[in-house]
């Protein structure tokens, strides 16, 4: 009740301040088109030099934008000191008005407060390959409450930071090179040794696959039908899907051309016959 009261009367000040300013209001008026050209230019200002700093930029776009509340709210305040409106009042008002669109925009504070967090932080820059909460793509964008991913099927997906930053986040662009586990099922009649040097030799004749890590072949698996070997090699991030097509486009033309029997579903069937008494 208290602040409803504060409300209304610092309404009633304004509106008999500007009924007697008479041309105090043109003045004021000229000021803030002025105020406004000169916020807008110490904001140009503002974003070259951090841009030209070693500000993350994704830190960048959430300075600029409490900048902006900032200063607007000072030249608001501003204008009203010349209207010669008490600024006692508008405090009170403006706490209570702040008061209530903090309860109704909890979530919002919640998202702004996690973007920040993301941008300090620093899981994930623009453009690297990031998966959480069962999305994964490429960050196009991190504004004020959402991070935008772009998945591989070109699908543009908007995750609110929140949800990323309770999130186990893994980010595959972290590291310039990655691991690649190929795994290749072959029939228990195969030589091991044989199908080792195939999976070598196929990893050898790939020129984006690192030598240091060096190659690695691993029986991986004893499964009911299929002996399971892994081939592991390293490769430049960027390279990843490139040469795991690669690979495996060549495990299946060779593996038939060096007499390597792959593994198909199989269903043995025996019985008995009983004897005649």
């Amino acid at each position: 009740m208290t602040d409803t009261t504060t409300t209304m009367s610092f309404l009633q000040q304004i509106a008999a301040t500007i009924e007697n300013s008479g041309f105090a209001l043109i003045s004021v008026i000229v000021v803030a088109i002025l105020g406004v050209k000169i916020v807008r230019h110490l904001l140009n200002i503002i974003k070259r030099t951090l841009l030209e700093s070693a500000v993350d930029r994704l830190l960048v776009r959430f300075i600029l934008a409490i900048m902006r509340i900032v200063l607007y709210l000072f030249l608001f305040l501003y204008c009203l000191s010349l209207m010669k409106i008490p600024l006692d009042g508008m405090v009170s008002a403006l706490s209570a008005i702040t008061l209530a669109i903090g309860l109704a925009i909890q979530d919002i504070i919640t998202g702004v407060a996690s973007g920040l967090m993301l941008v300090s932080t620093h899981p994930f820059k623009v453009g690297d390959y990031i998966e959480a909460d069962s999305v994964a793509g490429s960050v196009m964008e991190v504004n004020l409450f959402h991070t935008i991913l772009m998945t591989p099927d070109q699908k543009r997906v908007q995750v609110p930071n929140k949800t990323l930053f309770a999130s186990n986040v893994t980010n595959y662009s972290a590291s310039p090179t990655r691991r690649l586990d190929i795994p290749w099922g072959v029939d228990y009649d195969n030589d091991f040794d044989k199908v080792r040097e195939l999976l070598l030799s196929i990893a050898a004749t790939n020129k984006s696959i690192l030598s240091d890590p060096a190659p690695r072949v691993m029986l991986s698996e004893v499964a009911e039908s299929e002996m399971v070997f892994t081939l592991r090699v390293y490769v430049p991030n960027s390279d990843y899907w490139d040469v795991k097509w690669d690979i495996t486009e060549k495990l299946a033309r060779e593996s038939e051309k060096r007499g390597i029997e792959l593994c198909y579903p199989q269903l043995t069937i025996s019985y008995r016959e009983e004897e005649k008494s």
